[in-house]
């Protein structure tokens, strides 16, 4: 007889949050007054896939455990490139903020186990992601000018964690693969474009991403000189570190 059992579960998903003036348009602010634009974003993504061959089958058992994931997110808070910003009288407004947010926790896990004469359990995880945060003030042939300050901020925090574990129990031969593939792409920029006059120009890009990246697999067949037993189990665990944002632009 034979045991079998698959789970696949494949998730893709795209968050896009975006706050932008145009090119087009021409915006007029009295004297004194401020610009402000803001674009934030929070997202938690979880996908498991668990397969498991109960019972004992004489011949053959099999568990297969698949999850895909494959998630996008862009965060934009920008004046566009050619977007005519001007003060009523030729003057200057108070302050301007343009800031870009991101923040994002991703879960992504694959399991599976069999028993049979002849076990085998393949486990796969892949995780396809990016993530991209821009403040931008684009150009324009104009002189954007405040009393006060003007402020860009562009920041992405992500935190990922990956997992595929495989377990085998084969009456005589057990097999057991598990893979834990990570594809990322992040990137956080924050820039001025245009020609700007204030009391303080702040420009910071801070982009962190964090992956923690674990593969299990274990097997249990027939012994060579007796109707006992013997077992081997792998593993291997990898964590990736942070990184942080140039003052203009970081990944």
């Amino acid at each position: 007889d034979f045991g079998l059992a698959g789970a696949v579960t494949v998730h893709v998903a795209s968050a896009k949050t975006k706050a932008i003036i145009g090119e087009k348009p021409t915006i007029t602010l009295a004297a004194g007054g401020t610009l402000k634009i803001v674009s934030e974003s929070y997202e938690t993504v979880t996908t498991n896939a668990v397969a498991k061959s109960s019972g004992t089958a004489s011949r053959l058992g099999v568990g297969a455990g698949i999850s895909v994931g494959v998630f996008g997110a862009d965060v934009f808070a920008k004046v566009a490139n050619g977007a005519v910003i001007q003060v009523l009288n030729s003057g200057s407004i108070k302050s301007a903020e343009i800031t870009a947010n991101h923040t994002s926790t991703e879960t992504l896990k694959s399991e599976a186990g069999s028993q049979g004469g002849i076990s085998i359990t393949p486990v796969l995880s892949l995780l396809i992601s990016g993530a991209r945060t821009e403040a931008m003030l684009g150009t324009s042939s104009g002189l954007l000018s405040a009393s006060e300050d003007i402020t860009l901020t562009a920041k992405n925090s992500t935190t990922r964690e990956l997992g595929a574990n495989a377990a085998a129990a084969g009456g005589k031969v057990g097999i057991g693969a598990s893979f834990a593939i990570s594809v990322l792409n992040d990137s956080t920029t924050a820039a001025i474009q245009r020609s700007a006059r204030a009391r303080n120009v702040r420009v910071s890009a801070t982009g962190r991403s964090s992956l923690k990246s674990t593969s299990r697999a274990g097997s249990q067949g027939a012994s060579s000189q007796s109707e006992g037993s013997g077992s081997s189990a792998t593993s291997g665990t990898g964590t990736g570190g942070t990184s942080g944002g140039t003052p203009e632009e970081g990944s």
